[in-house]
């Protein structure tokens, strides 16, 4: 905070990674400009998607926004560190999942009424009338519904044997017959392999089973959504007010982030590294470097030592962890 504070309180050559900084904390705390704006920012996606008659229009409508925005509505190819090989990338598929978790989706909720207000308030936010957003909302909690059926339990979502699924793009193809996967992929700007990780494959499924025409609407209403959701708190206040409104009741917290705290989020949230660059400069000598590769080896030292000694565990498996830095 102290770096964002000294970087916005002085001007800067336009380009530069300060400028930058300060531009985008400036542009968060902007909330007149951005109230007088309203939805309009994101408007023509709406449109785009609201004007889709089948799902290759709807598809194309996918593509610009994740090109235009970065924010997937359905489904994205992204890289991850391969986790059964750290020193490789690999391809990553993920889809969307439901917000809240399985078991809210499974079971009679008490707060079921409470998520219908929250999804019709923030559609009706994205300009749909009353009653409509209202239907909406329960096509969205139907679609989540389906996919939340099919995904994997809590339990399993970090064990590797079961998340660790490699596709062939061929038969990602296959499982999304009735996709333009080719076009999604462009649309990722990556190089293409024949080795794509899914996590969570009959949840993956589940989704390509609903990307059918005669669901389009069903469809239509979860791409609104998800852009609203993704984009909202950079909108108007309203949908901060919503959003943080229904945190608090769902969750049972109070309070919220200040509007400096927020505008420092979206700082070290999308400009990391340029933050993460001058705190080292500022802060990181080489005799600070030096310091911390001397206590890294000597946790290595302490954790190889104990791993020779100990008598439970197999020669094979110690030679494994033996060798990893």
């Amino acid at each position: 905070m102290e770096i964002i504070e000294e970087i916005t309180s002085s001007s800067w050559e336009k380009g530069t990674r300060e400028y930058k900084i300060a531009a985008l904390y400036n542009s968060v705390l902007d909330k007149e400009n951005r109230n007088k704006q309203g939805t309009e920012p994101i408007k023509k996606y709406l449109e785009l998607i609201e004007a889709a008659e089948n799902i290759d229009d709807l598809i194309s409508a996918h593509n610009t926004i994740f090109k235009d925005t970065c924010l997937s509505v359905f489904f994205e190819f992204n890289l991850t560190v391969d986790i059964k090989n750290s020193t490789e990338y690999m391809l990553y598929f993920e889809t969307i999942s439901p917000l809240l978790q399985k078991e809210f989706y499974i079971e009679d909720s008490s707060k079921r009424e409470m998520y219908l207000t929250y999804l019709s308030t923030m559609l009706e936010l994205g300009g749909e009338t009353k009653d409509k957003a209202a239907v909406m909302a329960q096509q969205y909690i139907d679609t989540e519904k389906v996919l939340a059926g099919k995904m994997l339990d809590v339990a399993d979502q970090n064990n590797v044997d079961i998340i660790y699924n490699v596709f062939s793009f061929q038969e990602l193809k296959e499982m999304f017959a009735g996709v333009n996967i080719d076009s999604v992929f462009e649309a990722s700007g990556l190089k293409q392999t024949d080795k794509i990780l899914i996590t969570d494959v009959e949840k993956t499924k589940a989704l390509a089973g609903l990307l059918k025409n005669e669901n389009i609407d069903a469809l239509k209403t979860h791409a609104k959504f998800n852009l609203l959701s993704g984009w909202g708190a950079s909108l108007n206040q309203e949908f901060s007010d919503t959003i943080d409104k229904f945190n608090q009741d769902y969750f049972g917290i109070s309070g919220s982030y200040s509007d400096e705290e927020k505008a420092t989020r979206n700082v070290r949230n999308l400009l990391a590294d340029y933050i993460g660059e001058i705190y080292v400069e500022k802060h990181f000598s080489e005799q600070a470097k030096t310091d911390v590769e001397k206590m890294v080896d000597d946790i290595i030292t302490v954790y190889r030592n104990r791993l020779q000694n100990n008598d439970w565990m197999r020669d094979e498996t110690k030679e494994k962890h033996n060798h990893r830095r």
